[in-house]
């Protein structure tokens, strides 16, 4: 091999080592790895090329920014006596200049809502006083409120008020048969609220005895025991439009058809029991997602649900969310959970989930601010996450979280019931007169639009 032109052509090839390359940047720096990953490929070519062969074309092509910056090898012989220019004195080997900065990106921020006057409003007083931690249904008029405890979280009661958010009026209810308690299971039949169970201020488990309440009659029924020692809200339990079906800490399954008063049990579920873990109703299953054992030995991340048609379970698919325990609400297509933390409520998570159980598969919801006791309401199109007198709002139709101020009140972690135009969250956790508050989610406005945020405008 010729030593003098080989000596030139490695002259020529070197200029690539020189190549201007800005530091301090994530694209410049991958730029400057193409650099070098074409500099070996020529030089392996020219390793095999004879003394009578012409050099290639050949380009590497930088991006800084959005411009392409290019290193070119031209396709023309070399001028031995100049090795720097060709014949007619074009340059063998160019580069152009990348710039010493890359321009910044231009970020979009989120939508910004602006927030109606009605947003919060205060409810007039509760006729009982000042009541947490009730039980709370909704009828499609009254929002009906029994049992709880004082303001102060320390003497147990035993009666009940309903809420009409139309006349924005308290009724009181006849009294019932029913001791005093906290943390019974309620659920609204259509016709009458269904009370089981609950538990006295310490946490001990009271008698899982059942009465009904009747609104248009305002009568409280005894109705017959399910056949099970104890059974508090802290149980798995969902109204299919027919019947009640209940999975309860101690593993038992149970189903009870208002209709005949019966109780019948359901087979044994796949996963381990469990307290307090997420549970909906779908249409057709009832899936369960997440807890903590009875004991607190250990918190779970594992689900499955139940068919009352086919009486029969089935293990869903794994989430990819860390074990927690968590609530969970129905969206009409998804179970959707989101905070949760661990069952001392010392840590909270900040991620969440969307469980499709007709496909058995999960798609992420984006992070936000956690909590360990979110209290979630699905409004149609909004993830409406109530904790301590404020709320986190998720909005389906932007895919994003919308800031929303604080109702200035302090209600705490209590039942929020969706009545078709406002949440309502009925009680307090202070000796106040209010009797809680109501949101309207049309008061919250995104650009572009009118109305409740996702309304076109």
């Amino acid at each position: 091999m010729n030593d003098e032109l080989e000596r030139r052509l490695r002259r020529h090839l070197g200029s690539l080592d020189h190549a201007s390359v800005a530091s301090g940047s994530a694209v410049q720096r991958a730029a400057h790895r193409r650099i070098v990953a074409h500099r070996r490929k020529v030089r392996s070519v020219v390793a095999a090329t004879s003394l009578a062969a012409v050099v290639g074309a050949a380009a590497v092509v930088i991006r800084a920014g959005s411009e392409p910056r290019h290193v070119t090898v031209s396709n023309v012989p070399l001028n031995t006596s100049d090795p720097s220019v060709g014949p007619n004195g074009s340059p063998v080997v160019t580069s152009s200049p990348i710039p010493s900065s890359v321009p910044t990106p231009v970020v979009t921020p989120p939508p910004t809502a602006t927030i109606g006057p009605g947003l919060w409003r205060t409810l007039p007083p509760d006729p009982r006083g000042s009541v947490r931690d009730s039980a709370v249904v909704w009828t499609g008029t009254e929002a009906i409120a029994w049992g709880g405890a004082d303001a102060t979280g320390t003497a147990l009661r035993d009666d009940g008020a309903a809420y009409n958010p139309v006349t924005d009026t308290w009724r009181i209810l006849a009294p019932s048969q029913l001791s005093l308690r906290v943390k019974p299971i309620v659920v609204w039949t259509g016709a009458r609220m269904l009370v089981i169970g609950g538990e006295n201020l310490g946490g001990t488990s009271l008698l899982a005895n059942m009465t009904a309440y009747d609104p248009v009659a305002d009568m409280w029924t005894w109705l017959t025991t399910p056949p099970v020692a104890s059974i508090s809200s802290d149980d798995v339990a969902v109204w299919t439009g027919s019947r009640l079906v209940i999975w309860t800490s101690g593993g038992e399954g149970l189903s009870y058809d208002p209709t005949t008063d019966i109780w019948t049990t359901i087979p044994v579920a796949p996963i381990a029991a469990r307290t307090r873990a997420a549970s909906v109703w779908t249409g057709s299953e009832m899936v369960v997602w997440g807890g903590v054992a009875v004991d607190g030995s250990k918190l779970f991340d594992d689900g499955a649900a139940f068919n009352p048609s086919t009486g029969t379970w089935r293990t869903i698919s794994r989430s990819g969310l860390s074990a927690r325990v968590v609530k969970a609400v129905w969206t009409g297509r998804e179970m959707v959970m989101f905070g949760g933390g661990s069952a001392s409520g010392s840590f909270a998570e900040h991620d969440g989930a969307f469980y499709d159980p007709a496909n058995d598969s999960w798609r992420p919801l984006i992070n936000a601010a956690g909590h360990p006791a979110f209290q979630p309401l699905w409004d149609g199109t909004q993830l409406l996450l109530f904790a301590k007198g404020g709320v986190s709002v998720y909005d389906s139709t932007i895919d994003d979280w919308v800031p929303i101020e604080e109702s200035g009140g302090s209600y705490g972690n209590l039942t929020p019931v969706w009545t078709g135009h406002v949440a309502v969250l009925l009680g307090a956790v202070t000796n106040s007169a209010a009797g809680g508050v109501a949101l309207d989610p049309a008061q919250i406005h995104l650009p572009g639009t009118s109305g409740t945020s996702g309304t076109p405008g």
